[in-house]
């Protein structure tokens, strides 16, 4: 179990990482709170993100400048701002099979920005007003 704080997990240029059976419990009073659950930076490619249960205030899980990456059976929740996954300049990465839940109106499942060739494949989009927001970005649903 990842501890309170802004961000649970951080991998800066990794590769070929597994993120395995993570769980960060939401918290109902807001006091140190996890916002971000995993973050996947500068280069991190091939990393695999499954069986997770992330409750988090922001994102679950943000990749920024990653590449071939892959979020897989995981139940995913974006309280506050934000939404479940997003992903910035970051391409041909994976995301399937996840339950994808963001209960607060104008949040989203899935924001991608900059980003081309990923694949969104058979998720459950539970709650939320927009299931996916694409911007600057050619992607497969």
């Amino acid at each position: 179990m990842a501890q309170e704080g802004y961000e649970g997990i951080r991998l800066n240029g990794s590769s070929n990482t597994l993120i395995e059976n993570l769980t960060i419990p939401g918290l109902t009073d807001g006091v140190g709170e996890t916002h971000i659950g995993v973050v996947l930076v500068h280069g991190s490619s091939g990393n695999l993100i499954t069986g997770c249960n992330l409750n988090t205030k922001e994102y679950s899980v943000w990749i920024e400048d990653g590449t071939n990456n892959s979020i897989t059976d995981n139940t995913l929740y974006g309280r506050a701002r934000g939404g479940s996954i997003a992903l910035f300049r970051s391409d041909a990465n994976t995301v399937t099979g996840n339950n994808l839940d963001c209960p607060n109106a104008g949040l989203h499942g899935v924001l991608l920005w900059q980003s081309t060739n990923n694949r969104i494949w058979f998720n459950n989009f539970v709650e939320g007003q927009v299931h996916t927001f694409s911007t600057e970005s050619k992607n497969f649903f």
